[in-house]
């Protein structure tokens, strides 16, 4: 793309099509002596009627040829303005449009939710709305106000706002892994909802280029704890533990759902999570000596992520816990899994996993 200063020309074009340039002003330059043919430049059109104008990217067809090649904004709601009779001016510029743009093509900083655009989290139906606010997408700042809108029963609605002012709605069934941002916007968050109502937000904006904004707790992460002795551990076999109604601590992005699939945390984004898990069977004694334990966390079901084996009885400690970083796609799963041979079942009094997202 070219720049240039003092390039200024007039034309008695007429309507909507390409612009025939008929020759610099005085003191003032050529489009041709600045740009090349087949290349792009920023340009700004002045309607001889006094009210019409235009902004937009423009391609240098031929030497006296300026084609509209895109308009950013314009008098004509933003759409090409169809000239009138007379004589026009037309000049290069440097755009606020393509100078936004260029400034986070490399450094997305700016994009942020400034104020607002919080997500329902909860309501007695599917309806919910969304407040009004403030955000800057890809250089673009974005006032929206309040948007209602009715959600898809027992999905994860991932809301995304555009740079063009435009919120994309994408639901997943409950507990999928999260879709695809949308293009040149940033995410809101999710909504989530059951059979008839919304029950639950997820505000964890994303930027542009798919990294979540903001400190930790906008990562990916949840925590189950299980309690009050309400899992069987069958002898000489493998369990998995079930985290079930009340076990969550945390769930910013919906990873663990208490209904279906309750033994897993889905991960909704590629990258590295660190996971931990641990457990107490401090309540039992195991005899004979020889007892085996074996405590580990599983992702897919199959891939070992940590473990600890040991010999439990009266004078070994019975609880501890075990940690791993590892690489996941997007919804791979991760599990805690306790295996015992004490001859009897016994119920554990106490047992959690977790994951978080840290790149």
């Amino acid at each position: 793309m070219f720049y240039a200063d003092r390039v200024r020309e007039t034309t008695t074009t007429t309507g909507t099509g390409a612009i025939t340039l008929a020759g610099a002003v005085a003191q003032y330059q050529s489009f041709q002596s600045r740009v090349f043919v087949g290349d792009t430049c920023e340009y700004v059109i002045l309607d001889a009627n006094g009210t019409g104008w235009e902004v937009g990217l423009g391609t240098l067809t031929a030497s006296t040829t300026l084609a509209r090649t895109t308009v950013y904004e314009s008098s004509n709601s933003d759409s090409q303005i169809a000239l009138s009779s007379g004589t026009h001016k037309v000049f290069l510029t440097f755009s606020s449009h393509g100078g936004n743009a260029r400034l986070v093509q490399a450094d997305t900083f700016i994009d942020c939710i400034a104020s607002g655009l919080v997500l329902p989290a909860t309501s007695a139906s599917l309806g919910g709305t969304i407040t009004a606010g403030s955000a800057y997408v890809i250089g673009q700042r974005i006032a929206k106000g309040a948007l209602a809108h009715t959600y898809t029963a027992s999905k994860d609605t991932y809301v995304d706002l555009g740079n063009d002012g435009t919120v994309t709605f994408n639901a997943v069934n409950n507990g999928a892994g999260a879709p695809a941002l949308t293009a040149n916007s940033i995410r809101l968050g999710f909504v989530t909802t059951g059979a008839s109502t919304i029950t639950g937000a997820t505000t964890a904006a994303k930027d542009s280029l798919g990294n979540w904004m903001g400190n930790i707790h906008s990562k990916p992460a949840c925590m189950l704890l299980l309690a009050s002795g309400s899992q069987s551990i069958a002898n000489n076999a493998a369990t998995t533990i079930q985290f079930g109604a009340g076990t969550e601590q945390l769930d910013n992005s919906a990873m663990h759902s208490t209904v279906t699939n309750n033994t897993r945390i889905t991960v909704p984004s590629a990258g590295v999570y660190s996971v931990s898990g641990s457990w107490d069977t401090s309540a039992f004694i195991f005899n004979p000596a020889t007892t085996a334990v074996f405590i580990y966390i599983l992702k897919n079901g199959a891939t070992w992520l940590a473990d600890v084996i040991g010999a439990l009885n009266a004078s070994t400690s019975q609880f501890g816990a075990i940690a791993s970083n590892v690489l996941c796609a997007a919804g791979d799963y991760i599990e805690l899994q306790i295996y015992q041979n004490s001859g009897l079942a016994i119920t554990i009094p106490d047992a959690r996993l977790s994951a978080v997202k840290v790149t």
